[in-house]
């Protein structure tokens, strides 16, 4: 259980207001602030309503324990990671812990392409054999190679994991980094093709995981995490559309697959997904009917 002040930035998004909810509902004796330019409407969450562009608006919150920063402006002609940058200074000014939420989108198009696949029935599966390093049967782990073109929301995100990284080293921030692939319930446009894999995280999961690093700042700072379903919950749009029980319309990631490869994850600890694909699209299915 965690004390004191806790900001959620993003916090009307669907991550980052059941991260809010949750934190408010675990830890009574906390004060859980959502941080976003929609209103935040959650028991036991104090919504502040502005832009994180704003320094003024988000150094006027005031002193905090610890940040989660689950922003993420996907639609954004030009997004920048203005944003983070004001969220560190924050942070450093009152030696709070911050919970990056990143994403599997700071991998380039160009490698993710390149990936070795076997094509079954169903979907591709990932080859044993690979040119690229950091890529396995296990999925993308965090050695996968940085350098080439991604979206403009992965390289914003990319940025702002570099600012982390000054922020740790110069200032002693106690950091962590997620990378996270896709979450659910709610999954659209993960796939481009019928047989395109990805691996899905119920998003239960990640709050538990947030729950489990707020606890234990020291332990987890400094840290860069592939955080997703993994191997045991990864599915092609040909297996989605069968569970949800109707066509999920594909989108436009044109990769073959990806896979959180979560090694390093799991060796910090006993923190493991325990909802399966099922259940992740069991609930968009009964939203349906």
């Amino acid at each position: 259980m965690q004390t004191g002040r806790i900001v959620v930035t993003g916090g009307a998004g669907f991550v980052g207001s059941a991260i809010a909810s949750a934190l408010a509902a675990r830890n009574p004796g906390a004060e859980i602030v959502a941080f976003d330019r929609e209103p935040v409407v959650a028991a036991g969450v104090t919504s502040v309503q502005d832009d994180l562009a704003n320094k003024d608006a988000v150094m006027a919150l005031g002193p905090i324990d610890a940040l989660v920063e689950c922003s993420a402006d996907r639609e954004a002609e030009a997004p920048t990671p203005m944003g983070a940058y004001h969220c560190l200074e924050l942070a450093r000014r009152y030696d709070a812990q911050v919970i990056y939420l990143s994403t599997s989108h700071v991998y380039p198009l160009r490698h993710l392409r390149a990936i070795e696949v076997v094509e079954t029935e169903t979907r591709f599966e990932i080859a044993g054999h690979q040119e690229l390093p950091g890529v396995s049967k296990a999925g993308i782990s965090e050695e996968f190679p940085l350098w080439g073109l991604r979206t403009p929301y992965g390289a914003s995100k990319l940025s702002a994991e570099q600012l982390i990284e000054d922020y740790v080293g110069g200032y002693g921030l106690r950091a962590v980094v997620n990378r996270l692939g896709a979450i659910g319930p709610g999954v659209v446009g993960e796939w481009a093709g019928p047989k395109q894999v990805r691996d899905l995280l119920h998003i239960d999961d990640l709050v538990e995981l947030v729950a489990e690093q707020l606890a234990a700042p020291d332990d987890w700072a400094s840290e860069v995490l592939n955080v997703g379903g993994g191997r045991a919950n990864s599915l092609s749009l040909i297996e989605a559309s069968e569970i949800a029980g109707h066509e999920i319309a594909p989108g436009d990631n044109n990769f073959p697959v990806y896979i959180s490869d979560c090694t390093r994850l799991f060796a910090r600890g006993e923190w493991r997904p325990t909802r399966d694909v099922r259940a992740i699209l069991a609930t968009r299915r009964r939203a349906r009917e």
